[in-house]
């Protein structure tokens, strides 16, 4: 993921001869040790439209197209991610990884802001 940034990047500047970044925050990543720290990034990951703005209920997060909740839910079997490690820490209930999502929104948000 940095390569492509960095690539799309270096091509804009020289397109339009600049320097500098152009995307807001760089890419990171952190290795996932625990169960705990998993279920978290899970979580941030899919708070982030309501966390950020983009959808204005918590509620629409279940519908945003550019969000593999779905998977989690079990309404699109179409996307190919492994999502069991996350939904066996919630005893593999759906319901119950939803409602750990709709608790701990509110409080991505307001890290966020």
């Amino acid at each position: 993921m940095a390569n492509i940034l960095n690539s799309i990047t270096r091509y804009y500047n020289i397109l339009i001869k600049r320097r500098g970044p152009i995307f807001i925050t760089q890419f990171k990543s952190k290795k996932i040790y625990t169960e705990e720290q998993l279920v978290y990034v899970s979580r941030y990951i899919h708070t982030n439209p309501y966390a950020g703005s983009i959808v204005e209920r918590i509620e629409d997060i279940f519908n945003y197209n550019y969000s593999s909740i779905k998977a989690y839910m079990r309404e699109d079997e179409n996307i190919k991610i492994n999502t069991e490690s996350v939904l066996e820490y919630f005893g593999g209930d759906k319901k119950k990884y939803r409602e750990f999502i709709i608790k701990n929104a509110d409080e991505q948000k307001e890290t966020e802001y």
